[in-house]
């Protein structure tokens, strides 16, 4: 009489009917919220959730500004407005640049131009 060996399960024995289950589990939910998220209901608390939430975002923003300035430190409106003065100041500061390279070759053109005019007046009156 041979008998045979006991089967050792093996890893894939044990997690196929875990995964199913899984999987299983996871389409209802998922069909389950789909359903709920599509109706009205849902969409008018999210609308309120939202409203709520950006209040409370634009009261917290408030309250630190005032606490910054309570301490004496800058806020973000106020480094928000040095940046734009400073972005200011280089955009004027490129500008006037431009225009001393500008300046610059015309004087030169012109020294180019007075020299020789000087040199040929030189040879002329000598």
């Amino acid at each position: 009489m041979a008998e045979s060996a006991p089967r050792i399960p093996t890893p894939q024995d044990l997690l196929g009917p875990w995964r199913q289950m899984a999987e299983q589990a996871e389409q209802q939910w998922n069909q389950y919220l789909n359903q709920a998220m599509g109706t009205e209901a849902f969409a008018g608390m999210m609308g309120r959730y939202m409203e709520g939430y950006l209040a409370f975002q634009q009261s917290l923003a408030r309250n630190v500004e005032r606490y910054m300035q309570s301490l004496n430190l800058p806020t973000r409106t106020d480094i928000t407005a040095i940046g734009e003065r400073l972005a200011s100041m280089e955009a004027q500061l490129s500008a006037l640049a431009a225009e001393q390279r500008r300046l610059l070759k015309k004087v030169e053109a012109l020294e180019a131009g007075g020299g020789a005019k000087k040199a040929r007046g030189n040879g002329n009156g000598a």
